[in-house]
């Protein structure tokens, strides 16, 4: 039994894993700009670079409160 969870769990890691590295060699790949360990994606870009840098403006705090007393 308790192997049978531990076998489950182990091919979970494995195709996670599997996963992970197939999304990471794709971005590796469609990185034009060759820049080292930087991946081409609008999260990745938008967390990394400068408030000033984002394009899209942040939510002010009253669209925030107002999202979550609605």
């Amino acid at each position: 039994m308790l192997a049978k969870i531990a076998k489950r769990w182990i091919w979970f890691f494995v195709i996670l894993a599997t996963f992970a590295g197939v999304f990471f060699l794709a971005g590796k790949f469609l990185n034009k700009n060759n820049e080292p360990g930087v991946l081409n994606s609008p999260i990745l870009t938008a967390v990394s670079s400068p408030a000033s840098e984002i394009s899209v403006p942040l939510p002010s705090k009253e669209d925030i409160v107002r999202t979550f007393v609605n």
